[in-house]
């Protein structure tokens, strides 16, 4: 099974909220995107992992399987990130000339999913 951050986060987005178009907006991809970039799991795992209804998706028992662990794995990728990013000094983020407070440091990860440091004076 070879799938990376992006496919673990889409999945995740599909199944807490039900909707390709709502989760779409969630990871910052088109429906298109992202319905293929769910297609393309089903088809490396080897099940369905939505049914697709009328009022949107519902896991699958393979996707109930694998959503206690696609959680699991998405905290721990987190975790190892802000212990990385604490380590190089990245508990806040710089931008441009200021230094951002951790909570505003926090948001920007969880949006962009990285510490983004910017020239340092």
């Amino acid at each position: 099974m070879d799938f990376d951050e992006r496919h673990l986060r889409a999945f995740l987005a599909v199944a807490e909220t039900g909707s390709l178009g709502r989760a779409a907006a969630v990871v910052n991809l088109t429906q298109p995107s992202l319905s293929r970039m769910i297609q393309a799991m089903e088809q490396r795992l080897g099940h369905k992992l939505f049914e697709r209804q009328s009022k949107g998706m519902a896991l699958t028992a393979a996707g109930e399987i694998l959503l206690p662990h696609a959680r699991l794995l998405a905290f721990e990728m987190r975790a190892a990130r802000d212990q990385l990013d604490a380590l190089r000094g990245c508990a806040g983020a710089w931008c441009g000339w200021a230094r951002w407070p951790p909570r505003c440091a926090r948001w920007w990860r969880r949006r962009w999913g990285r510490c983004w440091r910017g020239t340092r004076n």
